[in-house]
């Protein structure tokens, strides 16, 4: 547990919300040489977001955005990789291309 809470405390570090013009949330992230897991997770919680991941999902990327969704965030990471995401509800559920 311990190892988490550095890694949410790390990511509110990395990360800043905000509002675009249109009033969405908004969150500009720093992450340099993290892995993709570790990103997903921690913008979900930063949107209180339900995620499924598959275990497969694996790599490591760097990103630094301005004021972006966490639909931005999610095609960022994912795409490099390989991977894509679906909303079913209120679940997002990170899928292979």
């Amino acid at each position: 547990a311990v190892k988490e809470e550095s890694a949410a405390a790390a990511a509110a570090a990395a990360a800043t919300k905000g509002k675009d013009a249109a009033g969405r949330d908004t969150l500009s992230v720093d992450f340099p040489d993290e892995d993709v897991r570790n990103i997903l997770r921690n913008v979900a919680d930063l949107f209180e977001l339900n995620l499924a991941m598959p275990d497969a999902l694996q790599g490591k990327t760097t990103i630094k955005l301005r004021d972006v969704t966490w639909r931005q965030i999610f095609e960022s990471v994912l795409q490099p990789v390989g991977y894509t995401y679906k909303e079913e509800g209120n679940i997002i559920k990170i899928i292979s291309n």
